[in-house]
């Protein structure tokens, strides 16, 4: 959580070619789940590509996105969950001090 990740929507047709004419606004939005994105929600699709940069705001929630582009009907993501990793060090920052000190360190 917190990272920003890329997406990228593309316009097809129907045998899967990318619609290179296509120019305009795509965008995401969060439609269900116990998190929120942000970020670039929405960009422009340019030779028929764009790319979405989106942040999540909390690990151990779910997230269900729809996207949105044009007169097409929205495409919704499936259901997923971001799962938080495990710890793994404790950063200080002390004003006194001129550097970081990490879990452990002797500060004196």
């Amino acid at each position: 959580a917190g990272l920003p990740f890329a997406v990228t929507a593309t316009v097809v047709d129907e045998f899967d070619n990318t619609c290179t004419n296509e120019f305009g606004p795509v965008s995401a939005m969060t439609v269900n789940g116990t998190g929120e994105v942000y970020g670039y929600e929405s960009t422009s699709v340019i030779e028929g590509t764009g790319i979405l940069y989106l942040t999540i705001d909390a690990a151990d929630a779910t997230y269900q996105i729809k996207y949105t582009y044009s007169v097409l009907p929205p495409v919704t993501s499936n259901v997923f969950r971001v799962v938080p990793a495990p710890l793994a060090r404790l950063r200080v920052m002390d004003e006194a001090l001129s550097r970081p000190v990490v879990a452990g360190e002797v500060v004196a």
